[in-house]
């Protein structure tokens, strides 16, 4: 289960009644009804949440669905987090907060930032696998933090490009028009780009008390939904998704909140480890494949290894048999 803010999805509700689709119809199929999303937050299983936006997509016969909620995601709507953000002293701590903590307003995706010479990178990558979900989730939460940002500066967002992660077809204009910056040639991951010589700038709503009350409740919204995990857990989803293919312990950390020694020394203490996590689902995951009719070199794929042959000596390490004698063996699915 995760915790999903309601006012995303009382939204996304209006958004279908705009379009002339049941919006009542489409809530009930997904148990949201009035009086569970109107409470601040929903304890929703991933896949759920995941379903009710690709269902409010092909109901509102809309696939940019998710350029029309992000243009809608007003500062006001980002709870604490937006309160933190607004009343940061600089644009460079507003966008710490968003690092921090915005999963907090969208579990299903992690944030991430890098930057080069020029100009810092805020990432999106997916949690959990999201399907046909990714595209207006990604969306919305992009064009939402672009439109948060243009708030600090009274109107001048900082960013100067965007990239998805798919081509736009003919939802290009549109996308151009709301992001109205440059758009990059599509590639994941998804990404908003900002000037470095913007980090320092300095905003106009900083209140340095109301920023630390603020932050201080994002901690502490931040530890009650650690404590409600335990953190092996909270790995095993955070791989669930591309970052399998690397199982970057660094970045899973980041992800996290973490460094790198508290990740390990927190899954010592459940008894596991960083790499014991990776190999068991990358073995769950190869012997799915491989029970399900897939060839060798597609359970490589699946678990994230370029290089057959060292998928093979992990399987044999994890099983003690060669992924061959694995499908070949009587009990195999693709056999029965």
């Amino acid at each position: 289960m995760l915790r999903f803010p309601t006012p995303y999805l009382r939204l996304m509700g209006e958004q279908l009644q705009r379009s002339g689709a049941d919006a009542a119809a489409w809530r009930a199929r997904h148990g949201l009804d009035d009086p569970t999303i109107h409470g601040a937050w929903i304890d929703l299983p991933p896949s759920r949440f995941i379903t009710a936006l690709v269902d409010a997509v092909q109901e509102s016969r809309e696939p940019a669905l998710g350029l029309l909620l992000g243009e809608r995601l007003a500062a006001g709507t980002h709870g604490i987090v937006g309160h933190a953000v607004l009343h940061s002293t600089t644009l460079g701590q507003a966008l710490d907060v968003v690092i921090r903590y915005a999963a907090l307003r969208m579990p299903v995706l992690g944030f991430d930032a890098t930057r080069d010479a020029t100009h810092w990178h805020l990432h999106l990558q997916p949690l959990h696998p999201l399907g046909a979900a990714e595209r207006p989730l990604v969306e919305a939460t992009l064009l939402a933090i672009h439109r948060l940002l243009g708030t600090l500066l009274l109107g001048a967002s900082p960013v100067d490009a965007v990239r998805l992660p798919h081509a736009l077809g003919k939802d290009g204009p549109l996308a151009r028009a709301l992001f109205a910056c440059d758009l990059l040639p599509p590639s994941p991951p998804a990404s908003l780009r900002i000037p470095l010589a913007q980090l320092d700038t300095p905003l106009p709503s900083a209140d340095p008390e109301a920023f630390a009350i603020a932050e201080r409740q994002c901690r502490e919204e931040l530890a009650r939904r650690d404590a409600a995990t335990d953190l092996s857990s909270r790995v095993r989803a955070l791989l669930q998704g591309p970052l399998l293919a690397s199982a970057d312990a660094a970045v899973c950390a980041r992800l996290l909140a973490l460094s790198p020694r508290s990740l390990e020394r927190r899954l010592a203490a459940e008894g596991t480890g960083f790499r014991s996590v990776v190999d068991g689902l990358r073995r769950e995951r190869a012997e799915a494949v491989l029970d399900g009719g897939g060839t060798v070199e597609a359970a490589a794929t699946a678990t994230g290894y370029a290089d057959v042959a060292n998928f093979r000596r992990a399987f044999r390490r994890w099983t003690g048999m060669s992924p061959s004698a694995w499908r070949a063996r009587p009990s195999a699915s693709n056999l029965a």
